[in-house]
Formats: structure tokens, C-alpha cells, sequence
């Protein structure tokens, strides 16, 4: 048994060092085990190993679960398999089934067969950042299943010989040897991944790993558009399972809903391998669930779930009808909200949907970071992210890394024993995430308030949060330069009471002074934009006819009269540099367009409809896999602008942007 002794926390205020808090001060905790493979063990054997370990839910309200013993045993046994094509320690196994059964039982059983796991994140169509991810990873094998909608199959067999699965020899992905097809068919048992499982007299295998041994590869978002590779240790998974033991000690076949992918920190099974708890979780086997909260929902009550951990964005959907929710028979105790900032608002389903709130602040790199418990919405603040979590260690830093007094506001670094290893085949990286000393450098801003407290203030770099991802620009913007007609492109993010941002791209062409806002759905020929024409130098704007093409957005009979400078200068103290790049593009012209029967000043901007017509279909091209959830990673808001604003020193400023697309949008915080 591994038991894990807080590690003391320290900031200064300026009169030597105080403790954060006494939340967890000389707690010890303990897990049944220092490896995966032994925690897995442990809950396989104990007496009550009959007990469900995971149960899953499809769109059709079907329930599967499978027991301790079996997740111990299939395990065992789908790892002989791997051992018999060769697969080893050392080497890294892709795992790209989504949430699943079948997915818990392939992940175990890399890890029983001694090799490392890899999340297989696809959210590009063209699969490119796939297959970077597999050969940076040097990936030995992959596992998928052929049946699935827009799987990994569909780009693999694009680059892998047909018939050469068992011996795969391709230029592409030089390193990979093996695709091993894990399919689900519940009419044929003997094509059936898990029912091939079942019999007892199957060999089984179990190899022997250290805490140090590498377990598991999680993908994140990287600033070139391509994810960063997380190396995760047995060591940092077990003490992962500790600190969320230290949250909510649950007892052993407590009902425990997380819906959160299971190749992410917020997704992986930690609390069933600390607690032994009954893991839930939506099957995602057929693709994305079109009301998966009204699902998660009803998956609480009828099953009578204690505890869960969802997304604001879940539970406010669900608040938000009071007929799920009002006169039900079951209410969770506790609702534990990650993923995405918490605002208090997200609060109001205390007493509605549950009696308290844990609301937790993590990344890949460190897993938990902060938590807090909310019992009294009114005691909650936007910015709160919480106590330090169990073992971790947070400083606050300026510029030059130098330790800021507590209540000043820097850069968040962190450490802890669940922190990762680096990124793999990525130095560059490495050397910008991790001081010498060892601490990681989450790019987030913050401060601690006298409460002992974090309060995050938002990114420090160009990256935009929505929903549960987060979404570097830079690769977007590359790609959307390539439409003909486009100058620049700067995407930004701009508030959304649900999402926390969406996305902005904002466009300059050739031709065009002032911001042209583009309508909030689709555009078709007959959409007008939202004009706010700067003629030379004339200050003031005449009056213009603005059609409703923000009907949520914009009251009705809104004129569009702030000038280009009016918005963006809005909230400073000083004037920016009115310079721009006036390099000439040729403006699209479309010869279909007919005249609009409104005021001249849109007439001249038609060929700038049809502009944003088409950067909206390239951007259905390029798109994510899924076009319904938050992976949906392209913009829904384009903002025209004659110029970008510039800071003193002469660059791009991004923070002036956000509040021009913003105030053109007409969307506040």
C-alpha cells in the first residue's frame, strides 16, 4: 500500500513564510498499490470483486457494466494478446477508442503487458495531427476499432498498405508495426472484443513495472496546432488517485458519474483506482450524444449517482430546464465542476441539482492543482480557483521568475508529485513549460488572496479557452490566410455565457475602413453585415440601415455607430499607433450578388458578404471531427477590420482586438 504524507505549501507576504491553508495540512492518504497494475489488482481480489466496477450508458439508455474481477481478468488476458504480437515495455501503445468498456479493458491491458499507454486524440478531419502525435510518440502499435464513424481507421488506412495490419511498414509512420482491431459486435459473439474475453481458461499475463516506469502518454493542446505529449508516471497516476482521494474519500462501490474522456487527466479512472468507487460514464462508441447532459441527467437519478464530475457547461444545461430537476427522487451530494473557469452563476445549482460544489483547477501536465468545496453560493468569487490540492506546491512569479508577494498578481507555477516527466520529442517545449529548479510554468495568471486562495486571472499567451479545450490560434489563423482575398487574420476569443470564450477570427481585406461584424449563423447571399465604415478621416459615422442579422445579439433597431477608433480605444488610457500593413489584396467579387434593398454603404460591401460566406465554408473543410461539441474548434464570429490595433512598440495588440470584436459583436463578459 502506498501511502502518500502532505507535502508542505509556502508562499510569502512579505513576512517569511505562512502556510496556504489547513484544509489538508498533516493528512496522509494512502492507495492500495505504487502502480497502475497493482491498484487494478487490488480491486480485482478483494471479497467484494463482484461488485461493478464500470457501467456504462449509450444514447438509447442501454446499461453495461463489468465487474471488478472482470476488468482484472479481461485485462490480464488482452495483455497475453499484445504480449504474443510483440508488444513489450518500452514500447507505447495508441489507444483511440472512445469511452467505452472495451476502452477501459485495452487500457489496463498495455499497461499489464508492460508497455505504455497513448491517448489517440483525433479532432482534425485530415488527421494530420494524428499521425504527428504517433510519430513523435514513436508508437509501436495502435489500437482501434474499423467500425466506428470517423475513427482512427479512416486515416490510418490511408497510410498503412491494406492487409499489412500484423506487420505494418509504412513511410509515414515508420515506428508503427501493428493496428490491433478491438470491435464491438453484440449480435456475433466471436467477433465481439469483450465476449472474446470471457473464458476463464484464456491465458493471462501480468508484467512486472515500477512506479518509475513511464504508464500512460496525455495529449494537450500545443501552440503550432499540434498536441503536446504529457509523459505521466505510475508514480504521478497513483498520486493523482491520492489527491482526489483527499477531495472525497468515497467508499468502495460508491455511484460515481465522470464524463470527461478517458484519455484526459479529468477522464481517467483515478477515483475507481483509489477508492474502488462504481465508475459511469456515457458509451461514446456510436459517435456524439445529441443531448448528452439531458442523458448525464437522467443517468443521475435513475441510478442514483452520489457523486459526479462534469463540466459547468453540463450542469447549467440541465439547471436551465427545471422540469429535469424540480420534483425528482434523486439528487447527487456533490457536483464536482472542472474543465472550464467556474463562475458563480454555475453556482445556482446548489440546492437544485446538488447540496454542495466542488469546484477543482488542473492541467495534463500536474493533473489536480487547486480545490475548494461550495456549500454558499454568495461566498464564491468568478476568479476562485481554490486551495492548493493534495502534495502540490504553488508560487506566484514575475517576469524574471522572482517570487511576487502574496495578493500581487504574476505567473502560476506549480510542483507535485503527480507532476509529469516533460514532453516527449519535444525539447523546445520542455525548456519554455519547466524552470531548472523543476517547476512547471502553466502560463496562467493569478494571485493568492489572504483567504490562502488562488484566484486566476486568464491566460498569459495568445491561447483561448472554450469549453472544456483550449485552442492555440496560431494554426487557425495559418490556415485561414490561405483564402483568397484575406490580408491578415487574428482569431481572438469572445465572451459566451456557456463556453466561457467561442471564437472570433477577425479579417482585414483589401478596400475596406472601419469593422464589418459577419452574422452569427451561416451567411448566405441575402446576409448583410453589420457595418461601421471610417471614411479617412472623417470622426463620426452617418446613420446606416442595420438588418437583423444578430438576433440574439443585438436589440431591435440598433444602429451600428461606434467608429473604428471609438471601440478601440475603449478602456485605455493612452492612444494606440494608428499604422497598418497596406499590402493590396484583390477583394473577391462575386457576379451572382444582386443589390440589397438597403443603404448604399452596404451595397458596397456585398462582395464582402460572399468573402464571409466562404471563409465559413473553408472553415467547414478544416474543421473538427465533430460539429456539435466543444471540439468544434473553428470560428462561429467573423469581425471585418480595416486595421489591426498596435501597441506602443509597434506590434499587434491581440488584448485591444478582443475588445473591438467583442464591442462589435455587441457581447460583454
Amino acid at each position: 500500500m502506498q501511502t502518500y504524507q502532505l507535502l508542505q505549501r509556502w508562499t510569502r507576504n512579505g513576512k517569511g513564510p505562512v502556510p496556504l491553508c489547513d484544509k489538508m495540512d498533516n493528512l496522509q492518504v494512502s492507495v492500495p498499490g505504487n502502480t497502475i497494475n497493482e491498484l487494478v489488482q487490488h480491486w480485482g481480489c478483494v471479497p467484494e470483486n463482484k461488485t461493478p466496477a464500470f457501467v456504462s450508458v449509450d444514447s438509447r439508455g442501454t446499461r453495461c457494466e463489468i465487474s471488478r474481477a472482470d476488468v482484472l481478468h479481461f485485462s490480464k488476458r488482452f495483455a497475453e494478446r499484445l504480449r504474443r504480437l510483440g508488444i513489450q515495455k518500452g514500447h507505447i501503445v495508441c489507444n483511440t477508442l472512445p469511452n467505452s468498456l472495451e476502452r477501459v479493458v485495452c487500457e489496463f491491458g498495455i499497461l499489464f503487458a508492460g508497455a505504455s499507454s497513448m491517448n489517440g486524440q483525433l479532432l482534425r478531419s485530415d488527421g494530420e495531427d494524428f499521425l504527428e502525435s504517433l510519430r513523435a510518440a514513436q508508437c509501436f502499435a495502435v489500437i482501434t476499432d474499423s467500425t466506428l464513424l470517423k475513427g482512427a481507421w479512416d486515416i490510418l488506412s490511408k497510410v498503412v498498405p491494406p492487409g499489412t495490419e500484423n506487420n505494418v511498414q509504412s513511410d509515414t509512420l515508420p515506428h508503427l508495426r501493428r493496428i490491433i482491431f478491438c470491435q464491438r459486435n453484440r449480435s456475433d459473439v466471436e467477433k465481439d472484443f469483450l465476449s472474446s474475453l470471457e473464458n476463464n481458461s484464456l491465458p493471462e499475463y501480468i508484467a512486472n513495472v515500477n512506479a518509475s516506469d513511464l504508464a500512460t502518454v496525455m495529449t494537450t493542446s500545443g501552440s503550432t496546432g499540434y498536441s503536446k505529449l504529457v509523459k505521466l508516471t505510475h508514480s504521478n497516476i497513483c498520486h493523482f488517485g491520492a489527491q482526489v482521494k483527499a477531495i472525497e474519500d468515497m467508499t468502495p462501490g460508491t455511484r460515481f458519474i465522470n464524463c470527461a474522456p478517458m484519455g484526459w487527466a479529468g477522464g481517467y479512472p483515478q477515483w475507481y483506482l483509489s477508492c474502488g468507487v462504481t465508475r459511469y460514464f456515457v458509451d461514446l462508441h456510436d459517435g456524439i450524444i445529441e443531448n448528452l447532459p439531458l442523458l448525464i441527467w437522467r443517468t443521475i437519478v435513475m441510478e442514483k449517482i452520489e457523486y459526479g464530475f462534469l463540466s459547468p457547461m453540463y450542469v447549467s444545461s440541465i439547471c436551465s430546464n427545471q422540469s429535469l430537476w424540480k420534483d425528482v427522487p434523486w439528487k447527487p451530494r456533490t457536483l464536482c465542476l472542472a474543465g472550464q473557469p467556474v463562475k458563480q452563476s454555475h453556482l445556482e445549482i446548489i440546492g437544485k441539482l446538488c447540496e454542495s460544489v466542488d469546484v477543482n483547477y488542473g492541467t495534463t501536465e500536474c493533473n489536480l492543482v487547486t480545490t475548494h468545496r461550495i456549500i454558499d453560493p454568495s461566498e464564491f468569487k468568478d476568479t476562485c480557483a481554490g486551495y492548493p490540492g493534495y502534495g502540490v506546491q504553488i508560487k506566484i512569479v514575475d517576469q524574471y521568475k522572482n517570487e511576487l508577494p502574496q495578493g500581487e498578481t504574476g505567473e502560476v507555477l506549480l510542483w507535485s508529485p503527480s507532476l509529469c516527466s516533460g514532453y516527449m520529442s519535444n525539447e523546445d517545449a520542455n525548456r519554455k513549460a519547466f524552470t531548472e529548479d523543476g517547476w512547471f510554468c502553466t502560463d496562467d495568471s493569478g494571485y493568492f488572496g489572504q483567504d490562502g486562495k488562488l484566484y486566476l486571472q486568464g491566460r498569459q499567451s495568445d491561447s483561448i479557452h472554450r469549453g472544456a479545450y483550449i485552442l492555440y490560434p496560431c494554426w487557425l489563423e495559418n490556415k485561414l490566410k490561405a483564402v483568397p482575398g484575406i490580408k491578415d487574420v487574428i482569431v481572438v476569443p469572445v465572451p459566451d455565457p456557456v463556453l466561457h470564450n467561442e471564437i472570433c477570427a477577425c479579417v482585414v481585406v483589401d478596400g475596406l475602413k472601419g469593422v464589418v461584424a459577419g452574422t452569427v449563423e451561416n451567411s448566405d447571399s441575402s446576409s448583410v453585415p453589420v457595418t461601421s465604415n471610417d471614411h479617412s478621416d472623417i470622426d463620426e459615422v452617418d446613420n446606416v440601415c442595420v438588418k437583423e442579422v444578430f438576433p440574439s445579439l443585438i436589440r431591435k433597431g440598433e444602429q451600428a455607430q461606434k467608429t473604428f477608433d471609438k471601440i478601440r480605444l475603449q478602456g485605455q488610457s493612452k492612444s494606440l499607433s494608428m499604422s497598418y500593413n497596406k499590402t493590396l489584396v484583390k477583394p473577391i467579387v462575386d457576379d451572382t450578388v444582386h443589390t440589397h434593398s438597403c443603404n448604399t454603404q452596404l451595397q458596397q460591401n456585398l462582395d464582402l458578404v460572399q468573402l464571409e460566406k466562404q471563409l465559413r465554408l473553408y472553415a467547414d473543410s478544416i474543421e473538427m471531427l465533430h460539429k456539435s461539441d466543444a471540439m468544434r474548434l473553428v470560428p462561429k464570429y467573423y469581425v471585418f477590420m480595416g486595421k489591426y490595433p498596435l501597441t506602443d512598440t509597434g506590434k499587434t495588440s491581440r488584448k485591444e482586438i478582443k475588445i473591438l470584436a467583442a464591442s462589435a459583436l455587441h457581447l460583454s463578459p
